[in-house]
């Protein structure tokens, strides 16, 4: 080791050897500079709320109207419904089903379809970082917030408000994964 130091102060002692060896290390310095700003940057792309919702394939549901509420699980366009303590496809709901103007909502593909080339009206952005937007389309306001985990989404049609949570773990787990 001490041969090495010794060769390191001749080096310094000598003004020409000195001059070689700091324009090297000057070199080095912004060869590494350049390749290190040529390496391309992976950016995190953040989806939207629309596209979380287009994308949603299984989730759980729940449907507040008032002081009721069903539930429900939503698999690849596959609905089943959980109301008044008994299962029901879509398509073997009772005739007297009280809440079918609803029904439509719980697809994410019907609401991507109505909001995917609208514009906002207004949007709420909360402490805890979520997001809230309000849509406006026909005589339907549509409003959806969206957390870590949970979705939801405020319909009012013809004086009557349905609040759809949307508890879409299986997505997101598969997001992170």
């Amino acid at each position: 080791m001490a041969k090495y130091l010794d060769i390191i102060k001749t080096i310094f002692t000598n003004k020409r050897y000195r001059s070689i060896l700091i324009l090297g290390l000057y070199i080095i310095f912004f060869t590494v500079v350049i390749v290190i700003s040529k390496t391309p940057v992976k950016e995190e792309v953040k989806l939207s709320s629309i596209d979380i919702y287009k994308n949603m394939q299984e989730f759980n549901f729940k449907v507040e109207v008032d002081d009721n509420y069903f539930t429900g699980y939503y698999e690849k366009e596959n609905i089943t419904i959980n109301y008044k303590n008994v299962e029901y496809q879509i398509d073997t709901l009772p005739d007297d089903f009280e809440y079918q103007e609803i029904i439509d909502y719980i697809n994410p593909n019907y609401i991507y379809n109505l909001i995917k080339n609208k514009d906002y009206d207004s949007q709420t952005k909360y402490k805890d970082n979520s997001i809230s937007k309000n849509y406006i389309i026909d005589d339907v306001d549509l409003s959806l917030y969206e957390n870590e985990k949970i979705y939801q989404i405020v319909i009012k049609i013809n004086n009557k408000t349905y609040k759809i949570t949307y508890n879409n773990w299986l997505f997101l787990k598969n997001m992170i994964d």
